[in-house]
């Protein structure tokens, strides 16, 4: 098990990221690049304004900036991918 003190990743800019911030965020991410493919929007800030929020502040963070490819590059590569799922289910 860990301890307390194992369990918290890192610091930064007076921000603690834990386990769960790593282990959820990464849906923000997904979240926002299969909404532009598919054309709708999975994430509402009107209907989910803390979980967006939370995705905002979470993405936005320096080290994961540092850590993360480009968006525009995951969406353009997620774009080509999708164009060869669909073509085969065709």
């Amino acid at each position: 098990m860990w301890s307390r003190g194992e369990a918290l990743l890192w610091r930064r800019n007076n921000r603690l990221y834990r386990f769960t911030d790593i282990a959820v965020g990464w849906l923000g991410c997904w979240a926002r690049i299969v909404g532009e493919i598919v054309g709708i929007n999975l994430i509402d800030a009107e209907t989910m304004p803390l979980l967006d929020a939370w995705f905002q502040e979470f993405l936005e963070a320096p080290i994961l900036k540092e850590c993360m490819p480009p968006q525009d590059k995951l969406l353009e590569l997620n774009k080509s991918f999708h164009k060869i799922l669909t073509a085969a289910s065709n």
